[in-house]
């Protein structure tokens, strides 16, 4: 149902910015304090605000992102999260591919 997908929104929303040493904000939640689906879209969110161009910075090349991602395993990001990314990269960089603008 909708309330079902406003409730992860909800959950996303609030806890993305979490970190799994407990150091994120809004509620400093630590490691598996952090909903699974906050974990899984803080790798992603990284990864894309890395590779994106903003108005403020250049995007970075796959691989200083990849290396980024892979040094914040265990502090910033979930191993779990960050060893799936990696299981999938190849997907990943298809699909960044296929709607970059």
């Amino acid at each position: 149902s909708q309330s079902k997908y406003m409730h992860i929104g909800a959950i996303i929303a609030l806890h993305h910015h979490e970190r799994y040493d407990g150091k994120g904000y809004p509620s400093q939640l630590k490691g598996e304090e952090i909903p699974l689906i906050a974990r899984v879209v803080s790798v992603a969110d990284i990864y894309d605000a890395l590779v994106s161009e903003r108005p403020y910075k250049k995007a970075w090349s796959n691989e200083d992102a990849c290396r980024y991602i892979e040094q914040s395993a265990g502090t910033q990001l979930d191993p779990r999260c960050v060893q799936a990314f990696f299981d999938r990269i190849e997907a990943i960089q298809q699909i960044q591919a296929e709607y970059a603008d």
